[in-house]
């Protein structure tokens, strides 16, 4: 014999899933904000959201600004298109993490190059600052040292290090 409880004696909230109003109990409803808090359950967009920042920097504003535009009121977008998003989103962030764990270790400095002596002084410029201009005499080690610096610093894992040569520019 099947006992029927009226749902009024229990505490219970509602939850919307897939545009159904559901009643659940609190416990449940508890179990679901925890598993939701902790990224067990997350929607595309929230997925995204959180892979942006692990994204290669020149995907970022791109992933973003896809995403801005996917969420603009009155417009819903196609669950293929942020599923296609999610997945550039992933690929991205594999990049930067596959560049993160193949950085060369122990990397050499040729002491014997006056650069050498500001090393310290050139990767805290380099940590401090987003763009950064060194300038030295010929020889002096500024294009086989800086890149190394800049690994040193934390840079060239999410995006690329540049080091130009502006003698050849003046040159022009």
């Amino acid at each position: 014999m099947a006992i029927a409880i009226p749902i009024a004696l229990f505490p219970y909230s509602t939850i919307h899933v897939n545009k159904k109003k559901l009643c659940v109990s609190n416990a449940l409803f508890d179990i679901f904000k925890t598993l939701t808090t902790i990224g067990v359950i997350m929607s595309i967009s929230d997925q995204i959201r959180t892979l942006i920042p692990k994204a290669m920097c020149r995907d970022r504003y791109l992933l973003l600004r896809a995403l801005r535009s996917s969420q603009k009121p009155g417009q819903r977008p196609g669950k293929d298109r942020l599923k296609d998003l999610l997945s550039k989103a992933r690929a991205s962030a594999d990049i930067r993490q596959k560049r993160a764990d193949n950085l060369p270790q122990n990397i050499r400095f040729d002491p014997d190059l006056p650069i050498s002596a500001g090393k310290e002084k050139i990767i805290k410029a380099i940590q401090d600052h987003p763009v950064v201009i060194i300038s030295g005499e010929t020889g002096s080690g500024k294009t086989t040292q800086i890149p190394k610096f800049c690994l040193e610093a934390g840079r060239g894992i999410s995006g690329m290090i540049g080091c130009t040569q502006p003698r050849r520019i003046a040159a022009m």
